[in-house]
């Protein structure tokens, strides 16, 4: 039931002009958890090499180019997740960002 409508509505997926939207349960809808996963996919990603980097202290196949420039791509997603302000954008661009500064520095580091 939408509240104040008086009317019921079905629980349904439906594709509108945001994408796909869902208006089932009270938690967290299918779309957010499908950010949130994808985030934490991606983030988690960069963890074995920030580790490997910091064990070893060896970075010489590392692109410092690659990294900057994937920084500046993972910022603006940021920047966009905040102006939308959708959750799944800003943590996971938030938690990328410092691993990927981590990386930039060990690379300056141990050049």
């Amino acid at each position: 039931m939408i509240e104040g409508s008086g009317q019921d509505e079905p629980s349904v997926l439906i594709m509108g002009n945001r994408g796909l939207i869902s208006n089932a349960g009270n938690g967290m809808d299918f779309v957010n958890f499908l950010g949130f996963i994808a985030g934490a996919l991606t983030t988690v990603s960069l963890l074995p090499q920030v580790i490997q980097a910091s064990k070893t202290k060896s970075v010489k196949d590392i692109s410092l180019e690659m990294f900057c420039i994937l920084a500046a791509g993972i910022f603006l997603w940021l920047i966009y997740g905040i102006c939308i302000v959708a959750y799944p954008i800003i943590i996971s661009n938030s938690v990328t960002l410092a691993f990927i500064a981590k990386i930039i520095s060990l690379k300056i580091k141990y050049k």
